[in-house]
């Protein structure tokens, strides 16, 4: 009977609008550096999440630039500005983005001719536009009759390189443009580059002695400097190798990385080893970086409070400034008094999201990862925000009591302490298993680990920790691969372990109520307990495997949620089998095709019990993918996070699905892995592997006292037009704490229409009156109150 009055809500919810959402947004990481270039008074800064732009004659940071502004891919590589100030961008996996006034013109990618959209490096002169891909080196030439610039040709192995992935490039004042790759360099007169008997090879054990690897070049005028593992050299007449000076042994042979060859002559040179694939940075933990002269002179610069980073990852050259361009610390100038300034905009630190958890005020994130190993855009430690003030909290292993920078998930307890799970180590960079624990109130740190701690500490049966989760009771529950679930109450105290039947006991998502508690494992699908007693190793006869096999083994069931609907709980389970549902009497799985099969345990097969009926919106956004993530929001929305097409939502009171992706909504990836929900300001965070999104859907806290300015607008108002009159309190919009309603009157003093506060606290009215009939053109009055007394009035100006 439930899906006949389904299908009719369904088919009445055709005429209802969707659920309007409110202000979108996003964070990146842009601490980390790659390259900086100045246009009139503002510095571009090209960070792996996207590109920053500040003003240096109001000294803020104006705007961030990413894929929901323009951006093919916001992982910035390489800048570069034509003549006629133009930015072009050099993306990781998008090409070369083109910005002219604030607009995003046609890219440079494979379609306009590029080989590969992996770019390392751009550079352009005379009109000519130089792009060093992984699969070849790239010319462009501009013409103004075209919207974008021509394919000139692109060399390869068969043309002139030795090697394909082309890692830097530099082009000499004697028309000489070199490539670098790891094992040597390319060079050609630009009069040549079509001709591939005129590119040379110089390898690497000839420009230095006994180097096993190029890191980087940098050429000013004619002089070419040659970076590598083993040292660097300046050819100082390229490509004249009898020109020549090594400068190895006054910078020991240590591994240099990144190399610059400054105006005046002097080489600038930063220590460390560059890793392209994982985009980390090892540097040298003594010297940070160095100069020597055109005499040879060496001046060293050491880590201190004014260069807490040894990370340099490039430098440059602003309005005649050494720049240094750090690897997780923004830019640092050097200043003709001698002093470094700082120019740094907190972020978080790292743009892969692996899940997220909401303190009080303070949302938490984390970016680990299942391997042993740093990931490219992961494995860089935890941050917080709070929301209110902005302030940002940065913690990794390295300036921290952070065990490790692999933390895969994190849950706040009672006391408004993040854990932070850490999933797996490195021994190489000293980290280690176990949970971390922060106190924001005293800033302090303790651990919780197997074994480890000293007399009185709490343990956990296995360091490799797979999940956190804040329980009844106020109680933290720890998965440990391999050793099950760890119960550890308000006093960090360890009151029981205990291990799922039939698993490979890899516990990843939990949902427990008064009813029942729901594990789902990483390979051995959902198991389910009641509430009631706590689970032991000795009580299998209370174990619920579910019926449906493919929920119940070889499935990963990432995530687990609980909608209350009009018709009894549903609990909600996203696994690697698909969509799923549990009414605790029957088990449905939803799809694209059909929109709810229902488990048959006497066929053990899955019926068709509700069909799609013609152009409704269908579940993903009828998209083939799968679901990573779902979360039940205080209206009792159910939010589901897919892996390549965005985020789906289901509203139970139409019945009917919204999508949203990255072709129709402001989101900054459409792999979706993790959801949080803040209810002071309403908002639906989102992670992904690219950075933080978040989107206002309703709040369910007031914070505001008074009404300070009431807003209304638009006023004069058109709803033919399809405007919709909002009322709001001040800038952000609530209504303060208490139970307002808003009265409509008409000029007469009859009323029209008595308006409840709407998820956002704010009054909405869409020009028609309470029988659900428009409203005549003419002026209208609201009346906005309390039952405290609390009384605010205007006018309205409808017009049809």
């Amino acid at each position: 009977m439930r899906y006949i009055f389904s299908l009719l809500t369904a088919l009445l919810a055709v005429s209802l609008s969707a659920i309007t959402l409110g202000e979108w947004g996003s964070y990146t990481n842009t601490s980390h550096v790659f390259d900086v270039v100045k246009v009139d008074n503002l510095l571009y800064i090209g960070t792996w999440g996207g590109l920053e732009v500040f003003d240096l004659e109001l000294n803020v940071f104006y705007e961030t630039l990413t894929n929901v502004d323009g951006f093919t891919n916001h992982d910035i590589r390489s800048l570069c500005v034509m003549d006629n100030g133009e930015i072009l961008a050099a993306t990781a996996y998008g090409g070369v983005n083109r910005i002219l006034n604030g607009e995003f013109l046609i890219p440079l990618d494979g379609n306009t001719g590029l080989p590969s959209n992996k770019t390392n490096k751009i550079l352009q002169r005379d009109g000519r536009i130089y792009v060093a891909t992984t699969q070849g080196l790239s010319i462009f030439t501009t013409d103004s009759t075209f919207p974008f610039p021509l394919l000139l040709t692109t060399i390869t192995a068969q043309s002139g390189l030795n090697e394909v992935n082309v890692l830097d490039m530099a082009l000499l004042d004697n028309s000489y443009l070199v490539s670098l790759n790891v094992s040597g360099i390319n060079y050609v007169h630009t009069d040549s580059l079509l001709i591939s008997s005129a590119w040379h090879f110089y390898g690497r054990s000839t420009l230095l002695n006994g180097s096993n690897e190029l890191t980087d070049i940098s050429a000013n005028g004619n002089s070419l400097v040659v970076a590598g593992i083993s040292g660097l050299c300046n050819i100082t007449d390229f490509p004249n190798l009898l020109t020549k000076i090594d400068y190895s042994t006054q910078v020991a042979a240590k591994p240099i990385f990144p190399v610059y060859l400054a105006e005046n002559g002097d080489i600038w040179s930063g220590f460390g080893y560059w890793d392209m694939a994982d985009l980390t940075l090892t540097a040298d933990s003594v010297f940070n970086f160095c100069k020597i002269d055109t005499s040879g002179v060496v001046t060293w610069w050491a880590c201190d409070s004014e260069l807490p980073t040894p990370k340099i990852m490039n430098f440059a050259e602003i309005d005649g400034k050494i720049t240094l361009i750090t690897w997780g610390a923004g830019t640092y100038f050097l200043e003709p008094d001698g002093n470094w300034t700082h120019l740094y905009k907190e972020s978080i630190i790292s743009n892969t999201i692996s899940d997220l958890a909401m303190g009080e005020r303070t949302l938490w994130m984390c970016n680990g990862y299942t391997g042993s190993t740093p990931t490219s855009k992961g494995t860089k430690g935890v941050s917080g925000i709070n929301l209110g003030e902005g302030i940002w909290y940065n913690f990794t292993a390295e300036n921290s009591r952070l065990r490790s920078n692999n933390v895969m998930s994190v849950a706040v307890d009672s006391d408004n302490r993040p854990w932070f799970g850490i999933l797996s180590r490195n021994s190489d960079l000293g980290w280690v298993n176990g949970i971390s624990i922060y106190n924001i109130n005293s800033d302090r740190w303790r651990s919780v680990n197997s074994g480890l701690n000293p007399p009185g500490e709490t343990n956990i049966g296995n360091n490799s920790v797979g999940m956190v989760h804040t329980m009844k009771k106020n109680h933290m529950w720890i998965s440990t691969f391999g050793a099950g679930m760890n119960i550890i109450n308000f006093k960090d105290s360890l009151v029981q372990n205990f291990n799922l039947p039939d698993t490979e006991n890899r516990t990843v998502s939990v949902y427990s109520d008064w009813s029942y508690m729901l594990f789902g494992t990483a390979y051995s699908g959902l198991r389910i307990h009641p509430a009631d007693p706590v689970p032991t190793d000795d009580d299998p006869e209370f174990w619920i495997t579910p019926e449906p096999d493919i929920i119940a083994s070889n499935c990963r069931v990432s995530s687990i949620d609980r909608s209350v609907t009009d018709y009894g709980i549903e609990y909600w389970f996203a696994t690697t089998q698909g969509l799923f549902v549990w009414d605790t009497f029957n088990w449905f799985k939803l799809d694209t095709d059909i929109k709810r099969y229902l488990w048959d345990e006497s066929t053990s097969k899955w019926l068709i019990a509700v069909r799609y009926f013609e152009d409704e919106p269908r579940l993903y956004g009828n998209a083939s993918t799968s679901p990573t993530v779902v979360m039940v929001d205080p209206f009792e929305c159910v939010w589901i996070g897919t892996e390549s097409n965005g985020l789906c939502m289901y509203n139970p009171s139409t019945d009917r699905y919204q999508s949203w992706n990255m072709s129709n909504a402001p989101l900054i990836s459409n792999h979706i892995t993790c959801l949080e929900f803040d209810p002071l300001f309403g908002r639906l965070y989102i992670g992904t592997p690219d950075g933080l999104n978040y989107v206002e859907i309703g709040k369910t806290v007031k914070d505001k006292k008074n009404i300070t300015d009431l807003r209304v607008f638009p006023n004069p108002f058109y709803p033919e037009q399809g405007d919709i009159l909002t009322i709001k309190n001040g800038e952000e919009g609530s209504m303060p704490i208490g139970n307002y309603r808003c009265n409509i009157y008409d000029i007469s003093g009859e009323i029209v229409l008595d308006i409840k506060e709407n998820r956002f606290f704010q009054f909405e009215w869409n020009g028609n009156n309470r029988a659900g009939k428009k409203c005549s053109s003419g002026i209208y009055f609201y009346v906005i109150y309390d039952n405290r007394g609390d009384i605010h009035r205007g006018r309205i100006a409808l017009i049809r």
